[in-house]
């Protein structure tokens, strides 16, 4: 169980860009096989993205990730990370 400083993390990989739909079939679905099915959407700046949603805290595939939240999903009180994976 976490307490209020031990918030637990959810990645989100974002699906609408097209290099990481690849990165994540090869990856997420392929290699690793620990992605969660299914998508949330983010609303930012006017735009809904498209997301993917992973727990992963070793991610193999990973190039680079936020350092802060970026955003809170409703449901659980996770923090929301971004993260980018190697191109595929």
């Amino acid at each position: 169980m976490t307490t209020e400083t031990e918030k637990s993390k959810l990645f989100v990989l974002l699906y609408d860009m097209p290099s990481q739909q690849s990165a994540m079939r090869q990856y997420c679905f392929g290699s690793c096989g620990k992605i969660m099915i299914g998508t949330i959407s983010i609303p930012l700046d006017g735009y809904t993205l498209t997301a993917m949603v992973c727990r992963e805290t070793q991610c193999p595939a990973l190039a680079r990730e936020m350092q802060e939240p970026c955003g809170t999903l409703q449901e659980t009180e996770e923090d929301l990370y971004i993260r980018k994976l190697q191109e595929a």
